[in-house]
């Protein structure tokens, strides 16, 4: 039985600037020394001075939403904002971070919202990017490099649902950019449009079943079927949901016409809630 650890509580994320101060001296040592360096504040900013690098840390302290700065040498004498504080939580303080990062199109970018209601006390990075193919969404997330240690889901493919090859060699690549020893990781099955020509029976209906079913036998720890789910929940007191039912798509109560409505996208969010309670994430 795999042991469940607990998750941080909203409060364990917390991360103060001094802790991120330490975190960049030990990491960026050649930068930031910690030996002679100077503290000080400057309204509104606290700062670390490093006399050996001539470089500055510094966080808006009186802010209500605190940055963290870099100025000096390593920047040509010109401040550089690094971010949010609160974005370098779990880069500072927590290995396994129970933040989720959703990655994918226009479907990504509609559910994030109804996953942060799922998980109100986590931070939740929105990834997807309308009309964007499994290679544009891949080279975002391969190239990311805050979000590798949180759990990442992934939903790439809805619009180059044809090169079922790319999609796959574009998963495994966004899997293995993820942080050494990060297994946290969702593959949310593809959906195939409430269109005659996505309808059961079509080569574009058979290509996706096949494509599911390659990525469950490549990933039977985790995957997630959203598609079957989400056919499944049509409404039989519905003349037009019982005929999607038959189609194999998804039903017109769950849908726009293009896009999952905000039921649908709720659903969605909550078998990711599930899915991410049982693994203990």
């Amino acid at each position: 039985m795999r042991a469940v650890a607990a998750r941080p509580s909203a409060a364990a994320m917390d991360v103060t600037s001094a802790e991120a101060m330490d975190w960049a001296e030990s990491h960026y040592p050649d930068f930031f020394p910690a030996v002679g360096r100077s503290a000080g504040y400057a309204a509104p900013y606290a700062y670390r001075y490093y006399a050996g690098t001539g470089n500055y840390l510094a966080a808006s302290v009186d802010a209500e939403e605190i940055t963290l700065y870099v100025d000096g040498s390593l920047t040509g004498g010109q401040a550089l904002p690094l971010g949010r504080l609160a974005d370098y939580a779990c880069t500072v303080k927590v290995p396994d971070c129970p933040y989720i990062a959703a990655w994918g199109d226009s479907l990504t970018a509609g559910v994030a919202a109804h996953i942060q209601d799922e998980f109100p006390d986590r931070a939740i990075y929105n990834g997807g990017i309308a009309g964007q193919t499994s290679v544009q969404i891949a080279t975002r997330q391969i190239s990311d490099r805050v979000h590798q240690n949180w759990v990442n889901t992934l939903w790439l493919g809805h619009n180059n649902v044809t090169e079922p090859a790319r999609i796959k060699a574009d998963l495994a690549a966004c899997i293995a950019a993820m942080s050494p020893g990060n297994d946290r990781f969702i593959v949310l099955s593809l959906l195939n449009r409430p269109q005659p020509d996505q309808w059961k029976g079509t080569p574009i209906w058979q290509g996706v079943l096949q494509l599911n079913a390659d990525l469950a036998a490549a990933y039977p720890q985790h995957y997630l079927d959203v598609r079957s789910y989400l056919v499944n929940q049509y409404d039989p007191a519905q003349p037009q949901d019982v005929i999607d039912f038959q189609n194999d798509v998804v039903p017109a109560s769950l849908h726009d016409g293009e896009h999952l409505n905000a039921a649908g996208y709720a659903l969605v969010a909550r078998k990711v809630r599930e899915f991410v309670d049982a693994k203990g994430w």
